[in-house]
């Protein structure tokens, strides 16, 4: 009898891994807002994987935010769905997304240089 517990013991685990295995990716992200003048600025990161790549990200946003306090007033981070986000071509990890009037302006992601994401924000203070 214990031969077979062991056996049903070791098919559940290994259902049990190809049923998690098979979930498609989270799709729930914490994504960092700000408006600067008549811009929204939007910034998540999908994949746990990219911390490196993210902190050059959060670098320019802190560098600028050090330069220009008062438009960083209202910076905020949530959780929301990816779907919701108006994002066109790469959703694969960090992105930096510009919005004027709920369009996208500018996109950037994956492994930018830090100089690249500052000249794309200091766009939403000119």
């Amino acid at each position: 009898m214990s031969r077979i517990r062991r056996l049903l013991f070791v098919t559940a685990i290994t259902l049990l891994f190809f049923a998690t295995g098979c979930q498609s990716p989270k799709s729930a992200v914490e994504v960092i807002s700000f408006q600067p003048s008549d811009y929204e600025v939007l910034f998540y990161s999908n994949s746990p994987d990219d911390g490196a790549l993210e902190d050059k990200y959060k670098d320019a946003i802190i560098d600028l935010k050090a330069k220009y306090p008062d438009q960083f007033e209202n910076m905020k981070a949530f959780t929301e769905d990816i779907s919701n986000l108006k994002v066109s071509g790469s959703k694969e990890g960090p992105n930096l997304l510009i919005l004027k009037d709920g369009d996208t302006v500018s996109h950037l992601n994956g492994d930018q240089p830090k100089q690249e994401i500052l000249n794309h924000l200091e766009y939403t203070l000119e």
